[in-house]
């Protein structure tokens, strides 16, 4: 009788991207949740919510789905995790205006705050531009209720 060895071939985005990127850049180029999934993965030990949110390729857009700001975007860019904070970089963009900085939340994932400036400087306004909560005023709890059920949710 023969015997057959068969192996169960499936597909790994994550790990797919990260070995494009080591291909392309070095491994150098990798960010530290990069690192670590590599690390989980050698060890068959793969955090889920690291996998979840590496499976999220910068560029990816949320979409606000609260009708009080309906055209309110987050173009998601990369996370650093810092342990107990978790920093998600992007592209806002509310009432026409791109806005561009970072969501902090807590080590779980969890939306702490979030700071978004427009890029480019004018000469009413400081050097970073104007601040997305200041040109949203009276939507405060709008932003942050985005941040938290439509973008930290997801990436956590």
């Amino acid at each position: 009788m023969k015997h057959l060895l068969t192996y169960k071939l499936y597909e790994n985005k994550v790990l797919d991207n990260i070995l494009d990127i080591i291909s392309n850049s070095g491994k150098e180029s990798l960010t530290d949740d990069e690192l670590n999934y590599l690390k989980q993965f050698s060890e068959d030990n793969i955090d889920i919510d690291l996998e979840k949110r590496l499976s999220i390729n910068g560029g990816e857009t949320f979409i606000s789905k609260n009708n009080n700001i309906p055209d309110l975007t987050f173009t998601y860019e990369n996370t650093e995790d810092f342990g107990d904070e978790l920093i998600h970089k992007g592209k806002l963009t509310f009432n026409g205006n791109d806005y561009f900085g970072v969501i902090n939340c807590d080590g779980d994932g969890n939306f702490v705050s979030a700071e978004f400036y427009l890029n480019e400087p004018d000469e009413y306004h400081d050097e970073m531009g104007n601040d997305l909560y200041y040109d949203a005023e009276g939507l405060e709890h709008e932003l942050d209720q985005f941040f938290t059920d439509d973008v930290c949710s997801i990436l956590k």
